[in-house]
């Protein structure tokens, strides 16, 4: 019997959902329309959690990574968890390994509460970055739409000079 067992049983009686590890060690699941991947390591005796926060949102995404990557450093920004982007599906997603070691099934749910809180947070987070880049992106995009205009103007007011 693998030492899985406990942990999703409380998972499942405070869920009131019927996960079951695959042959694998892997449950997917939805979380309030997020995919959700839990990865059991037997011989390391600890869970592997996958949680969606969202896809880039297409503006200026290399400064969002840039954000995201350095909010790794030292897992300070993450509280102990890895931001991560999966670049085929346009997903960011946030990471987090659960040692089971010493660890009963209650705290085992109480770290996972605590972890689809924190990537709640980092939704949010992420949503926000996205938004400041697209208002920048946009604001550039006027800025440039200006010089042009005051090019053309220039230009014609030269046009004028010379007849």
């Amino acid at each position: 019997m693998s030492q899985s067992v406990p942990y999703i049983e409380a998972l499942n009686r405070e869920t009131g959902l019927d996960i079951q590890l695959s042959a694998s060690g892997g449950a997917q699941l939805m979380l309030e329309d997020r995919g959700v991947l839990l990865q059991w390591l037997e011989e390391q005796q600890m869970f592997i959690i996958y949680m969606e926060l969202g896809p880039l949102s297409g503006w200026r995404d290399e400064e969002v990574l840039k954000q995201l990557l350095s909010a790794n450093f030292l897992f300070l920004q993450t509280e102990g968890g890895s931001l991560s982007y999966n670049p085929s599906a346009n997903m960011v997603g946030m990471n987090y390994a659960i040692p089971v070691y010493g660890l009963s099934a209650e705290e085992f749910v109480r770290r996972l509460d605590a972890i689809v809180l924190l990537a709640g947070q980092w939704m949010e987070k992420l949503r926000l970055m996205g938004a400041e880049q697209e208002k920048l992106a946009v604001q550039t995009m006027e800025n440039r739409a200006e010089e042009n205009m005051s090019d053309d103007a220039l230009y014609a007011s030269m046009q004028m000079l010379r007849i």
